[in-house]
């Protein structure tokens, strides 16, 4: 089983990284089934022209968005929740990356679930292919809450591979492939012989590159490479010490 727990490992972000990618599922659910929302023109927003059709749209999930949020905190529920929402992060509304991320991804899943319930579903195309698939993010997501540090139990690992089935078949037939949506098929696939995600250990290097992309973005172009080596030698304390002088008279003895 792959664990966390050596030199260079952090066990916590296992859970963190099962729940970002299930995230990045979620962004490219919620562009598709905004699309199509925006395609059946089921608010009225319909324009002269693409761009404006975007901009109505957009505005009027903004507020039914915002509306939502009201309730969720006057029920006492703390919700994170974006602080705002334009045309350019919505993308291309086609099962691309929103302008989003994070926990605010937990709280626009169940209010898009509860708005498909709202809406009159039969004008949206594929609509039940998406709630399907949208219901079964949601039930990933809600596993990895209820154990943020994974140990799952064995019904419940049974339970994640079939909820991420339902979504991988969803992307599969809708042609919506990232890497992301690769990773996450190999993170399900392997539950059953690792466990939980939220078990898995990362690697602490990967968070190194923003480090040196500092060092190098401040360096002289002649000389980035030889100063982010000693650099970041210098501060994780892998540069070899000058030897001591008594060091010096022990190798001349």
């Amino acid at each position: 089983m792959v664990r966390g727990g050596g030199a260079h490992c952090r066990p916590s972000l296992g859970s963190r990284l099962a729940t970002w990618l299930v995230i990045r599922g979620v962004q490219f659910w919620t562009s598709q089934l905004w699309g199509r929302l925006l395609e059946s023109n089921v608010f009225g927003t319909a324009a002269s022209t693409l761009e404006v059709t975007k901009e109505l749209f957009v505005n009027e999930m903004k507020t039914r968005l915002w509306s939502w949020y009201k309730q969720q905190r006057r029920a006492g529920r703390e919700v994170t929740a974006i602080q705002n929402m334009t045309a350019n992060m919505l993308g291309d509304l086609n099962g691309g990356e929103m302008g989003w991320h994070g926990s605010e991804g937990n709280y626009i899943l169940e209010f898009t679930l509860e708005l498909l319930d709202l809406v009159d579903a039969a004008s949206i195309l594929d609509s039940s292919a998406l709630r399907q698939a949208g219901r079964a993010l949601f039930g990933m997501l809600t596993l990895l809450r209820r154990r943020p540090r994974g140990c799952f139990t064995d019904s419940e690992v049974e339970e994640f591979v079939q909820h991420t089935k339902i979504v991988m078949r969803h992307f599969l037939r809708f042609n919506i492939s990232r890497p992301k949506v690769h990773q996450l098929a190999h993170m399900a696939h392997l539950c059953r012989t690792h466990g939980s995600p939220g078990n898995w250990g990362c690697w602490t290097e990967e968070g190194w590159n923003r480090f040196l992309g500092r060092i190098a973005n401040r360096s002289h172009r002649a000389t980035w490479h030889s100063r982010t080596m000693t650099e970041f030698n210098q501060a994780y304390g892998l540069a070899s010490k000058k030897p001591s002088s008594r060091d010096k008279r022990r190798r001349t003895r």
